[in-house]
């Protein structure tokens, strides 16, 4: 639906089938981008809570979610918000209950997504980038405040990496602005020279030239993502994705550096800001060789570790494997574990739908 900015999408319909339908018949609208592979499906990134390039704007992609099919336990299907009363996908729960709370998040466990309405977004002519750059990681969520005060950014992130050289001992904010002229574009760009020029007037950062580097940054899916799995060689890495507060961007990046010295190995730290700044996934990764079983085993004591410290920081860890969903059930208020187990049992009472997820 053009006017009304949204598609339609069964359950195995993947994020560079959408991208490249869009830009065929509809290149005026776009849809919030995840950085994964081309194949990744656009239901299971709804359903993990997954984020995007418009994430900083409006939230998670399962936010942008206006309508689910669902196959239930029981083997009926279900349909979720606007489409249960007609033909029409634009709102998955106002003025209704939200039932899409019952299988985002859900690991599975509720039902199988069969199709996803989804929310479409102007996609602008001209898309810029901007990097500033200072060495104090204290100061990066005072960055990110004022930049979040302009409501100008399609997205922004946070991050830091010891190679290259360039990188290291610097913490990174890098944000993408579109317009619809080059004036739009200036204007904004002004916007957000201007929001940091105190940081720049005192010493305490600057931005970097971005010119050589510009055609990576723009690109959509970013591939240098993966490109850190072969830095060590052996083409693996693994990350924990806590979301959290945007105020405790320090204390994790000194966590990152404390688990890559204690278990010798090589990092990356990254944050993408959520909803304006309410809050950001920050993303511990190691990177490890495949053949390597030692180095393997020290990556997964690390992301236990990490998971251990989003939990004791309040955070909530994104995208649980079964030994983080185990820790956060055993963190969880026992009213709210009990609430969860209860309606598990109540949609899946023969316990068939991806056994072993979100069990205490």
């Amino acid at each position: 639906n053009e006017r009304a900015r949204y598609a339609v999408v069964e359950g195995g319909t993947s994020q560079g089938v959408l991208k490249a339908y869009l830009q065929e018949h509809y290149p005026h609208l776009r849809h919030s981008l995840p950085d994964a592979p081309a194949g990744t499906t656009i239901a299971a990134n709804v359903a993990l809570h997954g984020q995007g390039r418009l994430t900083q704007q409006y939230g998670f992609n399962s936010e942008m979610v206006c309508g689910l099919e669902v196959v239930l336990p029981t083997g009926e299907i279900c349909r979720v918000g606007s489409p249960s009363l007609g033909p029409y996908w634009f709102s998955r729960s106002p003025t209704l209950p939200d039932l899409s709370g019952l299988f985002l998040g859900w690991l599975g466990t509720t039902g199988i997504i069969t199709k996803v309405g989804l929310r479409l977004y102007p996609n602008k002519r001209f898309r810029e980038v901007e990097i500033f750059v200072t060495d104090i990681p204290e100061l990066v969520p005072e960055v990110i405040y004022r930049l979040t005060h302009l409501e100008l950014l399609e997205d922004i992130t946070a991050w830091f990496q010891p190679k290259p050289l360039m990188f290291k001992d610097n913490y990174h904010v890098t944000m993408y602005f579109t317009g619809d002229s080059q004036e739009e574009v200036d204007f904004k760009r002004k916007m957000v020279w201007d929001s940091l020029q105190e940081f720049m007037d005192s010493k305490d950062g600057g931005f970097m030239v971005v010119d050589p580097l510009k055609p990576q940054l723009l690109e959509m899916p970013q591939r240098s993502v993966a490109e850190f799995a072969d830095v060590p060689r052996g083409g693996g890495f693994e990350y924990s994705g806590p979301i959290t507060l945007v105020e405790h961007f320090p204390k994790y990046a000194l966590k990152v550096v404390e688990l890559a010295k204690k278990y010798d190995l090589l990092y990356s730290g990254m944050a993408r800001v959520i909803s304006g700044g309410h809050a950001m996934m920050f993303a511990i990764s190691f990177a490890f060789n495949r053949a390597d079983r030692d180095m393997m085993e020290r990556v997964k004591m690390a992301m236990d570790e990490a998971t251990e410290f989003a939990l004791q920081m309040g955070s909530i860890p994104w995208k649980p494997n079964f030994m983080e969903q185990k820790m956060i059930l055993q963190k969880m208020d026992p009213v709210t574990r009990g609430l969860i187990q209860r309606v598990r049992r109540l949609l899946d009472p023969d316990n068939i739908m991806n056994p072993g997820n979100w069990e205490v």
